[in-house]
């Protein structure tokens, strides 16, 4: 385990020294847990850098070839999108800034179960296909004498609901001629066109299915994502249709051979992730377990549809992410690495950011409770985490001797560490109002709301009025009814 480190900024402690002396006074399940906290600019971000850096570059004909340094294996994380340079990963050092995946694209059934029990929420890992519905506007707009199918060929019925469309469309283009767009828009012409279209695409579409069967939905599916990649859509649409045996008073020039590879390579792939797809919520998407999103991955879903977590927020997406890649990280250790380094220290930036405050509030103990399972697993002697933050609600989970403060000059060494510094840190079990005054070095009240407040009362000593409802949303008691006295007393 690593007691400290020094730098050319000075000592960086990461063992209270009341800790050191006895280790059951930790309170945590890491070894040891750090937090490091400052003004923008103080340089948190670089503080872990200088971590990486000296414990990399430890001189091991000095320190001995057992130093903890060299046993141990450091992984850094952050979900912040201006990351600072770390240095180059290796075998000792794992920089998971760089191997970000999307929630959409990585899932980690047993991170999502433990983030969902331990925040309350009920997540469902979902598949659904990118909508087609243009490629059914587009095959529907064929059925029109202007778009070559030949319709007087087609069964009695939808010819008569074609032709009596395409009357409807020349009244209706005169009537906005007549009235104008926007009383076109609320006259009953308009939803009678919009019926009268609805009806004709459910015949278009009744009289497809009967030629396609139970392939109706995969193959229109297939020719939807065939067409957007190739330039000739409309040969593509004729050649689909026509080998359903619709007539065409058009003819095609050449057989859109490309295109028609490609159609039936994605109707494939196709029948092979629809096998995969079971039962459906109510929404129409496909609810996936852990063995179902591996197969789909296997085959590769992307182009045809997302995975996604129905019930997540993005504060719990960014968690699922956080938790996924250090745990698959973690796992995918090679055994030299677990003989090489038996100490692991864990640095996160910022892992709170995208937390809301209660979910901040429940950061630390899901933190806690992860790094008890990995000391289960028994791969490491030591477990040591370094975090950084900017949030008073963390701070209020950490002792004082457990944070290290930045000074505003990041040139100005470490700041202040721990009970025995030049200014008294507030943090553990602290009402946030303390934390953030003394600890944060910030006020209690936005800049925004203080300006106005300020501009009101000047306002009212200068004589001018001030609206009560300007009066009404200050919420602080104290400071509104001060407020009402000052205009009082301008009334009188």
């Amino acid at each position: 385990m690593i007691n400290s480190i020094y730098t050319k900024y000075g000592e960086l402690q990461l063992v209270p020294p009341a800790v050191l002396q006895d280790a059951s006074l930790n309170i945590y399940e890491a070894d040891s847990m750090t937090l490091i906290v400052g003004p923008n600019g103080a340089g948190k971000s670089r503080s872990l850098y200088e971590i990486v850096s000296n414990v990399l570059s430890v001189n091991k004909s000095v320190e001995g070839k057992d130093n903890p340094y060299s046993k141990t294996q450091l992984v850094y994380y952050t979900p912040i999108p201006f990351v600072h340079p770390m240095p180059p990963e290796g075998e000792q050092f794992i920089d998971l800034s760089k191997r970000k995946r999307s929630v959409r694209e990585y899932q980690n059934f047993t991170v999502l179960n433990d983030i969902a029990e331990f925040f309350g929420f009920t997540p469902e890992v979902v598949f659904s296909f990118h909508p087609a519905d243009y490629i059914k506007l587009h095959i529907a707009q064929f059925f029109s004498r202007t778009r070559w199918v030949d319709i007087d060929s087609l069964p009695p019925a939808l010819k008569q609901a074609i032709e009596t469309l395409e009357a409807r469309q020349k009244e209706a283009e005169l009537e906005r001629k007549k009235i104008g767009y926007q009383a076109y828009r609320e006259s009953p012409a308009y939803q009678d066109l919009l019926n009268v279209e609805g009806e004709t695409e459910a015949r278009i579409f009744s009289y497809l299915r009967e030629r396609l069967g139970e392939d109706y939905e995969i193959k229109v599916q297939a020719l939807f994502y065939t067409t957007k990649e190739h330039s000739k859509m409309n040969d593509v649409v004729q050649w689909f249709l026509q080998e359903l045996g619709i007539p065409f008073t058009r003819k095609l020039k050449t057989l859109p051979k490309t295109a028609i590879k490609a159609y039936e390579q994605t109707l494939h792939k196709l029948r092979r992730i629809w096998a995969v797809l079971r039962e459906t919520d109510a929404d129409g998407a496909y609810i996936l377990t852990e063995e179902q999103v591996k197969i789909l991955q296997e085959i590769g879903y992307a182009d045809f549809g997302n995975i996604s977590i129905k019930g997540m927020s993005a504060g719990g997406s960014a968690l699922l992410e956080q938790f996924s890649i250090i745990e698959n990280a973690l796992r995918e250790r090679k055994s030299r690495q677990d003989r090489k380094f038996s100490n692991l220290l864990l640095l996160i930036d910022e892992g709170d950011v995208f937390l809301h405050l209660k979910w901040q509030q429940k950061y630390i103990s899901f933190l806690n409770d992860y790094i008890r399972k990995i000391k289960a697993r028994g791969r490491f002697a030591t477990i040591q985490v370094v975090l950084t933050t900017h949030s008073p609600v963390l701070m209020s989970d950490f002792p004082k001797d457990c944070i290290i403060q930045l000074k505003e000059d990041e040139q100005q060494e470490w700041g202040i560490f721990g009970a025995g510094s030049q200014e008294e840190i507030v943090s553990f079990g602290a009402p946030l109002q303390s934390i953030i005054h003394q600890t944060g070095k910030a006020g209690t009240l936005g800049e925004f709301s203080v300006e106005f407040m300020k501009k009101m009362v000047g306002r009212l000593r200068a004589g001018e009025a001030v609206a009560d409802y300007h009066v009404r949303m200050i919420d602080d008691p104290v400071i509104q009814s001060f407020v009402k006295r000052l205009r009082e007393t301008k009334e009188i």
